[in-house]
């Protein structure tokens, strides 16, 4: 061969690899550009041993989808309204394109579930006929319709790759950047990775702005709401307000030092909590000391002859005033670690008691890179 020749024998393969990697990805997010791609590399190295498996094409048609390949522009269109029931579509044609819904993958999908999805799509854009009723799929449509079965033996391929070792068939990143209220239908789509009633909810308080938690109630969607309100503001749980005490739709004190200067917080045993004004000209008793009337003691209460504490101050530091039906109110300590055992709420570093033990109540009680799981039945636990 001539120098010429060769030179010239040299471009056209040149030509040929530079074609067979023209494929583009296009239009997407960091997170999901970076799965799509490492699908769209593994059709491009196997993309001749895919097609030799659809026997039930002709000769020339396999070899399209090989020609056609080198050529295609694979497109993220969530925003699109094809996106809402399908995880893609396509337009066939001179620019020939597959569209992907990424965020319409169902949670725990992976990069085989991408490589069905390519493959399924670029049939479309092939223009390869459809069977009836291919948008609402039965079994046997699923059977013998051409892109259908396109896609599931891409995937089977795919799935006996990573089974060899020779594929990492990682799960698909997420990333979704949909904010809380935005409507959705998978987890996917969220920033939150949370998708309920057709909206995006808080998983985590990290999802919530600032001075907010997450809210999961067993009945209802997750929600965010304030962990600050200040007493005598409205609210519906306990954890929004900055006494951490809620009672009858109403942020009341649970500490003396929720109250104003000069009062303290009475808890009593029907009706709200409130502040009230400090009593002057009481007695010198202390606690546990004998008496008859509550005038004869510090804590200006008296009960089964003997001082015991009225509020949080009349106990010794880190203690708190318990207020209990049938016995004496006592001091008992606060601040219990997950583990420990109590009998109330208040006496739990995380503000919970479960069971007789101490249980985390959101992420932040437990320790580093363990989350609060918060089941319906049985006690709260990290892991």
């Amino acid at each position: 061969m001539s120098k010429r020749g060769a030179v010239a024998c040299l471009l056209i393969l040149l030509g040929a690899t530079m074609r067979a990697s023209a494929y583009e990805v296009k239009n997407c997010p960091p997170k999901p550009e970076a799965d799509i791609t490492e699908a769209a590399k593994f059709v491009n190295r196997n993309m001749s041993d895919i097609v030799d498996q659809y026997t039930f094409l002709s000769e020339k048609q396999r070899q399209e989808i090989i020609r056609k390949w080198v050529r295609l522009n694979i497109h993220c269109s969530d925003n699109a309204s094809q996106c809402v029931d399908a995880a893609g579509y396509a337009h066939g044609g001179a620019g020939d394109e597959v569209e992907l819904c990424y965020y319409s993958f169902p949670s725990g999908s992976n990069l085989c579930d991408l490589v069905r999805v390519i493959m399924h799509e670029q049939g479309h854009a092939h223009g390869f006929r459809a069977v009836p009723g291919h948008d609402n799929p039965t079994d046997y449509v699923r059977e013998n319709d051409v892109m259908y079965r396109m896609g599931y033996i891409a995937e089977d391929f795919c799935e006996a790759k990573a089974s060899a070792g020779s594929f990492n068939n990682t799960t698909l990143k997420g990333g979704g950047d949909r904010k809380l209220g935005i409507a959705c239908t998978e987890d996917l789509q969220c920033r939150s990775s949370r998708c309920s009633g057709g909206a995006c909810v808080c998983d985590h308080d990290s999802d919530c702005g600032l001075g907010q938690r997450c809210y999961k109630p067993a009945a209802a969607k997750n929600f965010c709401a304030s962990t600050s309100l200040e007493v005598g503001k409205s609210c519906g749980r306990d954890d929004e307000c900055r006494s951490n005490q809620c009672e009858q739709g109403e942020c009341v004190c649970r500490h003396d030092s929720d109250c104003p200067s000069g009062e303290v917080c009475k808890t009593p045993v029907t009706g709200k909590n409130h502040c009230e004004k400090k009593e002057k000209d009481i007695g010198s008793r202390a606690l546990n000391a004998l008496c008859e009337h509550d005038s004869e003691c510090l804590s200006n209460t008296c009960e089964y002859n003997k001082c015991v504490c009225h509020s949080d101050s009349d106990c010794p530091a880190g203690q708190e005033c318990y207020r209990t039906l049938g016995t004496p109110n006592e001091c008992r300590t606060v601040g219990l670690a997950l583990g420990d055992g109590c009998s109330r709420d208040s006496q739990c570093r995380s503000n919970k008691c479960e069971k007789n033990k101490c249980v985390c109540r959101h992420d932040d009680d437990c320790p580093s890179g363990k989350k609060c799981k918060t089941p319906i039945t049985g006690k709260n636990h990290c892991e």
